[in-house]
């Protein structure tokens, strides 16, 4: 049941620096598409005062989540939950901050429209929606990602490295706005929005 993928390992001391700076420090986290559950567990580990809230759409994600979850034992580490961002409600509690790592190029356009809606009806006043992963933007070429462009779509047709001016315009329509963009190794980028 417990799954391993080398991505989690390659980016998370980049992603958990950009964390540290913009999480609050007691702040409840809801990680949306949480994987194998890799980065839950780092996380946690790594930031004891924040409590992490994993979740995935995936049954199989889940139970690899929960996988580690039980091998890490942290008291701060919650049980997974199953999340579609397409759904108007999701079964989540009070959150003070989301994060989606690699989710908007392995999910649908409407997935990720829905973890932007999502992010307005949960999060409070201030809080805050962090993605990381690759994003066409319009000072950088696109030929940089067609690579991995042409390796989502070999995936699923569904699926695709976004535009991070088209995200924005989203968020912005919603009630978020976009306070930094943050350059990370592998061409990708973190966003982090404010409600």
């Amino acid at each position: 049941m417990k799954r391993h993928s080398v991505e989690p390992d390659k980016n998370r001391e980049p992603i958990l620096k950009v964390l540290e700076t913009v999480l609050p420090p007691a702040a409840v986290v809801l990680e949306i598409g949480s994987g194998t559950g890799q980065h839950a567990v780092f996380f946690a580990q790594r930031m004891p005062s924040v409590t992490w809230q994993p979740s995935d759409v995936d049954g199989s994600a889940i139970d690899s989540i929960a996988a580690w979850r039980r091998e890490a034992g942290l008291p701060n580490l919650r049980a997974p939950l199953q999340i579609d961002t397409t759904q108007e409600t999701w079964d989540v509690g009070a959150v003070g901050a989301i994060v989606a790592i690699d989710f908007t190029q392995a999910a649908s356009w409407p997935a990720t429209v829905g973890l932007l809606a999502g992010a307005v009806r949960y999060l409070p006043h201030g809080g805050l929606l962090v993605i990381y992963g690759p994003f066409l933007r319009e000072d950088r070429t696109a030929s940089t990602l067609e690579t991995v462009e042409a390796e989502l779509r070999r995936k699923n047709p569904a699926w695709g490295v976004r535009n991070l001016e088209t995200i924005a315009a989203v968020a912005v329509g919603r009630g978020l706005l976009l306070e930094q963009v943050v350059d990370m190794p592998g061409h990708n980028l973190t966003l982090v929005f404010r409600k």
